[in-house]
């Protein structure tokens, strides 16, 4: 029978185990030797662990008082040109939230203000159900603060909601706005790139000589072995977190996620769970030999990437003429799902050369459809949304999952999660009515073990 790459790599990893129990001390003395290498390199200053640098984010806790000074400089701002006895109390909701948090911030600011500036309260309180978190800001290297500070504020006027007064329309009522809150926030943010910056790191494997086939090991015993092994479907055994489960998680820096090496994508940063992407890059290399190129485009996203796409569909003219709030997820949930929802967030799903069903039914995304279904499973993943299905979403072709772990992910799901967790986007109130949970949660075809 034909095996993976994957297979094979199992049945040389079960040998290895014996061959190199028969190396007695030599594997302590490179041990020994590796130490005092290691020794050295502290020594000199030099670092030892096994990480490359491919980049860098900004912590969550510098983010908390960038967005407080963005929300101070906003309404430093608006309150510019009102009376006196206001302006007093604005200074005194300043000297209170120095450094402080942005809904401490919030607090004083109503309590300062008591009540006279409703627009500004609005505006706050919708800067701080936005947010700002570190898998929004993803830099090659440490950019200056104005980067930042730009990239927040673009940030926070694309996800405009449609209530009355948004920090978007008060950027855009006067000219100047926006340059007077970057100055504003630029003359007060203490910016130390030292503390505030933190690397993205590539993990790179230790040499390990356990893993090392013995020169015994010749392609006919490889193949002769390969013939006995299959790929194990089973579930795992990891118990998951109900932030994992939402995507309330920093793929950064996620103990359990990694890095897609950029020969797998379209040159965007992507990450998956670590089985998930060993997986794919073994069925993208053999696919690789067969001509075939098999490119990820999107892969693990978090809820608030997710909530992104969802508020945008939702303010788009195109599904306001659902008039209905019912009725318009269900016009969004036909290809984009509610965050909270997604299966994307548990990073074992890819979008896989295209995001349109008619692209693989002719020429090279025919070719690469053909490829994935007759070869996928040798790898464990599986194409959730087919057609045919009665519930859920519609078709995706593009869209294959790593189900051995989406699989016990989803049993996790739905013994963890229920509607009072899918909340903090516009519509979430909709869950329910739709059967966000039973319908598209679970509106997949069957398991590639079923």
């Amino acid at each position: 029978m034909k095996c993976s790459k994957f297979s094979i790599i199992t049945a040389i990893l079960l040998l290895s185990t014996f061959l190199f129990a028969c190396k007695g001390d030599k594997t302590e003395k490179k041990s020994e030797e590796k130490s005092e290498s290691q020794g050295v390199a502290l020594a000199e200053g030099k670092p030892v662990d096994q990480k490359i640098i491919v980049g860098y984010t900004v912590n969550q806790e510098a983010l908390n008082q960038l967005l407080t000074s963005i929300m101070m400089g906003m309404n430093e701002v608006s309150l510019s040109t009102v009376n006196e006895e206001a302006q007093a109390r604005w200074e005194n909701v300043k000297a209170l939230c120095d450094r402080c948090s942005p809904t401490d911030f919030e607090e004083a600011f109503k309590d300062g203000l008591k009540g006279e500036f409703s627009a500004n309260e609005e505006v706050n309180q919708y800067l701080i159900e936005i947010g700002l978190s570190p898998n929004l800001f993803s830099y090659s290297e440490q950019v200056d603060f104005l980067t930042i500070l730009s990239d927040a504020i673009d940030y926070l006027g694309r996800n405009r909601n449609r209530s009355a007064w948004t920090f978007y329309k008060f950027l855009k009522k006067y000219e100047g706005r926006r340059d007077a809150v970057i100055q504003y926030v630029n003359s007060n943010f203490m910016w130390d790139p030292a503390s505030m910056f933190q690397p993205l790191y590539e993990e790179v494997p230790t040499e390990d000589e356990s893993l090392l086939v013995d020169s015994m090991m010749t392609d006919d015993s490889i193949s002769e072995v390969a013939n006995i092994v299959t790929i194990d479907l089973s579930a795992v055994t990891t118990t998951f977190t109900l932030d994992e489960l939402l995507g309330q998680v920093n793929y950064h820096t996620h103990e359990n996620f990694v890095l897609l090496d950029k020969k797998y994508t379209e040159g965007r940063n992507q990450y998956l769970c670590k089985d998930a992407a060993q997986a794919f890059a073994l069925m993208a290399d053999d696919a690789a030999s067969s001509d075939i190129n098999l490119k990820a485009l999107s892969c693990a996203r978090s809820f608030s990437t997710q909530r992104a796409i969802w508020e945008n569909k939702w303010q788009r003219e195109d599904y306001i003429e659902f008039d209905s709030g019912p009725q318009r997820c269900r016009a969004i949930l036909e290809y984009s799902s509610m965050p909270g929802t997604s299966r994307h967030h548990w990073g074992t799903e890819i979008d896989i050369h295209s995001l349109d069903n008619s692209v693989f039914e002719k020429g090279e995304g025919l070719r690469i459809y053909q490829w994935l279904t007759q070869h996928a499973a040798d790898y464990g993943f599986y194409q959730p949304y087919t057609a045919g299905r009665n519930r859920g979403y519609e078709e995706e072709k593009w869209h294959w999952s790593y189900y051995p772990v989406s699989g016990p992910m989803l049993e996790q799901y739905n013994a963890q999660v229920s509607y009072s967790n899918i909340n903090g986007f516009i519509g979430s109130g909709f869950a329910s009515a739709v059967g966000a949970i039973e319908n598209y949660v679970n509106g997949i075809a069957p398991s590639p073990a079923q």
